[in-house]
């Protein structure tokens, strides 16, 4: 039993680093515009997020209190993930974690935004991404939002408002941004540093 544990152990983490590996190997043949940048460079993060999230959980690589700061990174990715889910609240991330939403909210107590604001926030950033996409030019202004969640067209525009301004008119002469890459070279250092002083802090403990 002890052997087949480790075993499917092992191979979850060949499985993600081999398709992590792959991903990033076939970057370096690209050539990316600014918007194909944010989609790769958010397809990155998420790939990258869930294999050191995993190989963490699966080695004790972090001491206790960094467990915290991955929990955050493993809700904002499973959050990424659903995006498009109308139904993607606090409560389905903390369901998807084996976590309350009290706890959920305690995690997130440090950063900019609440779970909820986050994922509005991510859903108008990808809504805005979508508005300058040359191939979604002819799609509705109420169908890119319903395609990133938000099943209430009014609710969308005044929300997309508040943050940009008018729909495609604030986005026509806004250059793409390369964001998400910036986020995924940030995020693995990040993920990094915790996993290097949770093996420094395990060895001084030894």
């Amino acid at each position: 039993m002890v052997a087949l544990f480790c075993a499917s152990r092992a191979q979850r983490a060949a499985n993600s680093g081999a398709l992590l590996a792959g991903f990033l190997s076939g970057l370096d043949s690209g050539q990316w515009t600014g918007w194909e940048a944010e989609q790769v460079g958010a397809a990155a993060l998420h790939l990258a997020t869930g294999f050191f999230c995993g190989l963490a959980d699966r080695e004790k690589l972090l001491a206790p209190e960094n467990r915290q700061a991955l929990l955050v990174h493993k809700g904002k990715s499973f959050i990424e993930a659903h995006l498009s889910e109308p139904d993607l609240s606090p409560q389905l991330v903390s369901d998807a974690h084996g976590i309350s939403v009290r706890y959920l909210h305690h995690l997130f107590r440090e950063e900019r935004h609440t779970v909820s604001a986050f994922i509005r926030e991510r859903r108008l950033e990808r809504c805005r991404a979508d508005l300058t996409a040359p191939g979604l030019t002819g799609l509705a202004i109420g169908a890119i939002g319903a395609r990133w969640g938000f099943t209430d067209p009014a609710v969308f525009s005044r929300a997309f408002m508040t943050a940009y301004g008018t729909p495609r008119a604030s986005t026509a002469s806004v250059p793409a941004s390369r964001g998400d890459v910036a986020e995924t070279v940030g995020a693995l250092n990040r993920v990094c540093r915790l996993g290097l002083t949770g093996r420094r802090q395990r060895g001084q403990r030894g």
